[in-house]
């Protein structure tokens, strides 16, 4: 990701810098793998949600808009959003966990388009859609070993991302996708 916007070398090192310095000479590094840089001319550094921020000039949410733009998630999550909310009330354990959280109003649930991951079924159901496995991988949607990432949890639509909530003490609480595990929006980037 870094690398399509440093130019053709994929070296460790590349020129210029993020915007903020007017060198002629290597920089800064990336790391390829995690995507992650460094620029030793201003001294920052970070992972690519930070790079899109400071190479664009833009705030996070559009950083993570322009990400998801680029990695083509965004069609993917719609159709993930569509199939949460059609398994809300269809699953008595995710209404009670609603309720107990004091969300009871069908008016306020379809306004703010919760839905519901109940696991091991959104797989079929996008792939019955025409979208690839590698598509649900790079969206977050899938493990790499091919099963729903989302299991159990209240989902809530969020600027184009989901973000997942545990109805069970078990799991952890929250997680954002696309990036269950980090990848373009996770808790810790929040």
């Amino acid at each position: 990701m870094i690398g399509s916007r440093s130019g053709p070398s994929a070296s460790a090192a590349s020129w210029g810098c993020v915007r903020c310095t007017q060198t002629t000479s290597p920089a800064w590094w990336w790391t390829p793998k995690k995507n992650l840089f460094h620029c030793y001319g201003c001294r920052r550094s970070g992972d690519v949600i930070r790079f899109v921020e400071l190479y664009h000039e833009v705030d996070f949410p559009q950083a993570v808009a322009l990400l998801r733009e680029w990695c083509g998630v965004a069609p993917v999550l719609h159709e993930a959003d569509r199939f949460y909310r059609m398994q809300l009330h269809r699953h008595g354990e995710a209404v009670a966990y609603l309720h107990r959280r004091g969300i009871r109003s069908p008016e306020l649930i379809e306004h703010m388009r919760i839905g519901y991951a109940p696991g091991g079924c959104l797989r079929g159901w996008l792939t019955q859609l025409g979208y690839p496995l590698p598509a649900l991988r790079r969206a977050g949607l899938v493990t790499a070993a091919g099963y729903d990432t989302y299991r159990h949890r209240i989902v809530f639509p969020l600027e184009g991302n989901l973000y997942g909530r545990s109805v069970s003490d078990s799991a952890p609480p929250h997680r954002f996708l696309p990036g269950a595990k980090g990848g373009l929006y996770s808790w810790a980037q929040a």
